[in-house]
């Protein structure tokens, strides 16, 4: 169901971009594939998903959610496979990359988990008001989440040259 889902064929070809794209000259290649992840996981993901959601009806329902749940976290584990993979070949390609790929994992499963509360707001929102303050929330953490991302890499160069 969930394997149609633009979000998801963006980030398929963000990532294969960052493969191609990611030379060991570059400062801090991993940045352009956190802050891109971040914006199609956090952001785009859960308006998507809330729209494709509210057309099924029953996600709110023990059995929908139960059967939107699985669904979503096989497109979590996929996407993470994908980036895991690349991953693994930039770093062999000779990327100086200073994230654990198990770190990387952990990030995009706490996103997920993220994501699926706000997807979850948005289908029990009973009014244009409630939804404008969920998205304010989503816009919000995206930014909040890209900032941290800036800032860390920043951090982690400045250590490296000291």
């Amino acid at each position: 169901m969930f394997a149609q889902l633009k979000t998801v064929e963006s980030i398929q070809k963000l990532i294969s971009t960052w493969e191609h794209a990611a030379v060991p000259t570059v400062d801090d290649p991993l940045q352009p594939l956190l802050l891109g992840l971040n914006t199609y996981i956090n952001h785009d993901l859960v308006f998507e998903l809330a729209n494709n959601l509210a057309v099924n009806g029953d996600t709110l329902t023990p059995k929908g959610r139960q059967r939107d749940r699985r669904t979503f976290d096989a497109v979590i584990a996929a996407i993470k496979t994908l980036v895991m993979d690349v991953y693994q070949r930039v770093s062999e390609r000779g990327c100086a990359l200073d994230l654990d790929a198990w770190v990387l994992e952990d990030l995009i499963d706490g996103w997920s988990e993220t994501v699926w509360k706000h997807t979850e707001a948005l289908l029990r929102s009973r009014s244009q008001f409630e939804a404008e303050a969920i998205r304010f929330q989503v816009d919000r953490r995206t930014i909040k989440r890209a900032e941290g991302i800036r800032c860390a890499r920043l951090n982690r160069r400045a250590e490296q040259a000291a």
